[in-house]
This record gives C-alpha cells, sequence and structure tokens, in this order.
C-alpha cells in the first residue's frame, strides 16, 4: 500500500500522506466537499450539465447555507475560460470541473482556465479550489516516462 500512495503522489506531483485511494469518485467528492469549512454565503460554482457524481456533492451543501451556481455554456460542456471569470464573484470558494464533459466529450482546457488567472476576478480570502480528473496527469507521465 505504501508504494501505490508514493507511486500516486508522484504522478500528481503530491506527497503520500495527501493521498487517498477510494472506490467511486462520488464518495471521494462528498468527502472532499464536507472537508472544507464552508461558510454561510460562500459559492460553489459547477455545471448542472456535468455527470452527477460531480455536481451532487455540491448540492447537498446548501443545507449549510453554501450557494450552488451553475455555469451556462452555449453548447453542452463547453466550459470556458470567459464563462467562468463572468461567473466568479468574491464569494466563490470553489469551481467544480471536469475535464471533459462526459457525455458530449468536449475538454475544457483547465489548464488555460487556470493559467489564465481567472481567479484574480475574486477577492474571496480564501483559495479557489478547481476540481479535475487526474487522467491527463497520468497520460504525460506514461509519455515522459516511455521518453515521447
Amino acid at each position: 500500500m505504501s508504494a501505490s500512495l508514493s507511486n500516486s503522489a508522484r504522478l500528481i506531483g503530491g506527497n503520500a500522506d495527501e493521498i487517498a485511494l477510494l472506490g467511486p469518485t462520488s464518495l471521494g467528492l462528498s468527502l472532499f466537499a464536507n472537508g472544507i469549512p464552508w461558510q454561510e454565503g460562500d459559492e460553489v460554482l459547477c455545471y448542472q450539465g456535468d455527470y452527477p457524481a460531480n455536481v451532487y456533492p455540491w448540492l447537498d451543501l446548501r443545507r449549510r447555507g453554501v450557494v450552488i451556481r451553475y455555469l451556462e455554456p452555449t453548447e453542452p460542456g463547453a466550459i470556458t475560460t470567459d464563462l467562468v471569470q463572468q461567473a466568479l464573484t468574491p464569494r466563490t470558494r470553489l469551481v467544480a470541473l471536469a475535464s471533459c464533459h462526459f457525455f458530449t466529450g468536449y475538454r475544457i482546457d483547465v489548464d488555460a482556465i487556470v493559467i489564465a488567472d481567472v481567479f484574480q476576478k475574486t477577492t474571496a480570502q480564501t483559495p479557489v479550489h478547481v476540481i479535475e480528473d487526474c487522467r491527463r496527469r497520468l497520460r504525460r507521465y506514461d509519455a515522459a516516462s516511455r521518453g515521447d
């Protein structure tokens, strides 16, 4: 188990003590969502048309006073840097994004969203978290280990 945690940490640039190997994604997101010290009025941005496992954990936070706001792309799954920038407010604490829309296959450019400093528009006192899967990193790691 120790080797699995260390290898997983190396893949995503973390530490072994930051890694938890869980079953379904929904369990991990639910644990993460409930581990954040939310304040009433904090906001989560997500895409209602996303895979349910990346929507339901955030919806459950409404009972704690968290406001859920939906990104509304012009095409299904087409989450862009501009769309995220326009939706951010000073109360935004978390932006829940997957790297690829589960139904349309639209690839969300998470790197561009983060690199473009979209989060500079918010004056939130706490960092904004971007949730995404690590499949992209695994592909990069695999290519690097083969020397591609």
